[in-house]
C-alpha cells in the first residue's frame, strides 16, 4: 500500500491504485509517500526501496522483524547478518546461472544501517523466525520518489546476472522496455519466488510472470555478452518513465504463438514451470529475443529444457512443425524419482508424450499427472501433430513431396550422409529435425543415405 504524505501540486496526471492483493502503484512527479510491505511468509524477501534518500536505519518493523548488519564492511559470509545486496564485480562461488551461463558473484553483507539505501542494488531480506521476528508482519519506509528515468551500472563480467531493483513506486511494464537489444541485454527477466524463479521473455511467462514487475521489487537481468572473470565491460540499464505501469494484474495479451506448459511438483509445496511456445517467427537455436535461460543452479528440484550445447532454458520458443519433434527435458534427483509432471496447457490439435531411456512412451494427456518414479529415466518430451505408433519409434524411412526427399526419424542421429550410385558423397548434415529435408540439387536417380545414430548405423535406398 501506499501512503501520500504531502499535497501534490502538478498539471500533470496522477494514478495512486492498490489492487486486492495490497499492492500498489504512485505514477505522478516526485513526492514524499510511506510504502508498506506486506510479508506473510517467512523467508528470503526480493526486495527493492523506491526512494532517493533513505537509510536503512528509517526501515521499520511489526512483528518483532528487525536487520541484523555485518560487523564489517564487503563481508561475504555472516553467519546472524539477514539483508545482502550481489555484486557480480566480485568473484565468488555463490553460482546464480546454469551451464555455460554461470555468474561468480558474491553476496555482500549490509554492515551500516546509516548508509542510503543504493539505488543501483537489489536486496535479500530474511525474515520470520527463530531470529528475525514472525510473520506475518508488514515493513514500512517513507521517503521522496524517484520520478525521472533512471539508469543503473550493471556488468558483463562473472557471466552477466546483474540483480536490479525496480526504482520507481509502480509496477514497470516490461512490454515498454524497447532497447533491451540496443542496450546488449537478453528479453528475459528473473524473479525469484522463494522456490524458484519466475520468468518472463516476449509474451510468454512461467512460474506467475506476467510482464509486469511489482514496485518493491527486485530482479535478474542477464547480459547478451557474458564475460568470465569480475569487472568486465560495464554497461547501463535504462529505466524509461514509460515503464511505469499502473497496476501489478495480468495483461492478458493477444499472442500469435501456441504455448505447451510443463508442470511438475514434488510435493504439495513445491511447484515448478517450464513453457514451450510454438511461433511461426522462432528460431532452431537458442536465441536470447526468444528463449530464456534457467537460472539458479541446477539442483535436486530442477526443471528445464535442455540444449545440445549445454543451455537450459526455462521458456523455449521453436517455429511450428509437421510430424514429430522432441523437447529434451532436464530433471533434479528429487524430481526425476519421487516428482509428479503434467502439461497443464496445450493446444489440442497436439499429441503429448514423454521418452525415457529404454525408448518407451508414456502419452501424457493435459491435465494429467504423471508418476515420474514409475519411469525409466526422462529423456525428452514429445509432441507431435498426429498420434504416434509404436513403428514410428524403431523406423526411419523416406519420403517424396513435391520433388524433395525428406527423411523421417524419431530418434536424433549424429550424422546423414547421401552417396550416389558412383560412391560419391553429394549431400551430409548433422543437423536433425524429423521431416528433415535432403538438398540433392538436381541429381537423380538412386541414392544410398548412411544415417549414424550413437549406438548403431541404418542405411536406406532412395529413388527420385
Amino acid at each position: 500500500s501506499l501512503e501520500v504524505s504531502q499535497l501534490i501540486n502538478t498539471a500533470g496526471n496522477i494514478s495512486l491504485e492498490a489492487d486486492n492483493l495490497g499492492s500498489a502503484s504512485y505514477i505522478g512527479p516526485a513526492i514524499r509517500l510511506r510504502k508498506d510491505y506486506y510479508i506473510s511468509r517467512a523467508g528470503w524477501q526480493a526486495i527493492s526501496f523506491p526512494f532517493s534518500d533513505v537509510s536503512f536505519n528509517d526501515i521499520e518493523f511489526t512483528n518483532g522483524g528487525l536487520i541484523v548488519y555485518a560487523g564489517q564492511s564487503g563481508a561475504s559470509s555472516c553467519d546472524t547478518c539477514n539483508l545482502y545486496y550481489y555484486d557480480p564485480e566480485i568473484t565468488n562461488s555463490s553460482n546464480i546461472g546454469t551451464g555455460n551461463t554461470s555468474a561468480f558473484g558474491t553476496w555482500i553483507a549490509v554492515d551500516d544501517p546509516n548508509a542510503t539505501v543504493s539505488q543501483d542494488h537489489g536486496y535479500y531480506l530474511f525474515l520470520g523466525p527463530p531470529h528475525f521476528g514472525n510473520v506475518p508482519m508488514v515493513i514500512s519506509l517513507e521517503g521522496t520518489t524517484r520520478a525521472g528515468s533512471q539508469n543503473i551500472n550493471t556488468q558483463d563480467g562473472n557471466g552477466g546476472w546483474n540483480l536490479l531493483p525496480n526504482p520507481f513506486p509502480t509496477a514497470l511494464d516490461w512490454s515498454a522496455k524497447s532497447n533491451l537489444s540496443s542496450e546488449g541485454f537478453d528479453q528475459s527477466y528473473w524473479i525469484f519466488n522463494g522456490s524458484t524463479f519466475a520468468v518472463y521473455n516476449n509474451g510468454v511467462g512461467v512460474n506467475g510472470a506476467n510482464g509486469y514487475i511489482p514496485s518493491g521489487q527486485v530482479f535478474f537481468v542477464h547480459s547478451a555478452s557474458p564475460l568470465i572473470g569480475a569487472g568486465r565491460n560495464q554497461r547501463n540499464f535504462g529505466f524509461q518513465q514509460s515503464m511505469r505501469g499502473r497496476n501489478n494484474r495480468s495483461l492478458h495479451k493477444s499472442l500469435s504463438s501456441d504455448i505447451i506448459r510443463v508442470q511438475a511438483r514434488i510435493d504439495s509445496t513445491f511447484n515448478n514451470e517450464i513453457a514451450l511456445a510454438l511461433s511461426p517467427m522462432a528460431s532452431e537455436s537458442y536465441n536470447s529475443a526468444e528463449d530464456a535461460l534457467m537460472a539458479g543452479e541446477k539442483n535436486s528440484s530442477s526443471l528445464y529444457f535442455k540444449l545440445q550445447d549445454g543451455q537450459a532454458l526455462s521458456i523455449r520458443q521453436d517455429p511450428p512443425f509437421e510430424g514429430i519433434k522432441q523437447f529434451p527435458i532436464g530433471l533434479g534427483e528429487d524430481l526425476e524419482q519421487k516428482g509428479y509432471l503434467q502439461i497443464s496447457e496445450g493446444p489440442s490439435y497436439l499429441y503429448y508424450y514423454l521418452l525415457d531411456d529404454q525408448e518407451e512412451l508414456t502419452e501424457i494427456n493435459p491435465q494429467k499427472e504423471i508418476n515420474l518414479g514409475a519411469m525409466n529415466n526422462l529423456q525428452s518430451l514429445v509432441v507431435s501433430t498426429k498420434a504416434i505408433e509404436s513403428s514410428d519409434i524403431q523406423e526411419v524411412y523416406w519420403s517424396l513431396k513435391d520433388g524433395q526427399v525428406l527423411l523421417h526419424s524419431f530418434k536424433a542421429w549424429n550424422n546423414v550422409e547421401v552417396f550416389n550410385q558412383q560412391g560419391s558423397l553429394i549431400f551430409q548434415t548433422e543437423h536433425f529435425q524429423d521431416l528433415n529435408p535432403l538438398d540433392l540439387g538436381s541429381n537423380k536417380g538412386v541414392f544410398i543415405i548412411k544415417i549414424s545414430y550413437p549406438t548403431k548405423t541404418e542405411t536406406l535406398k532412395v529413388l527420385r
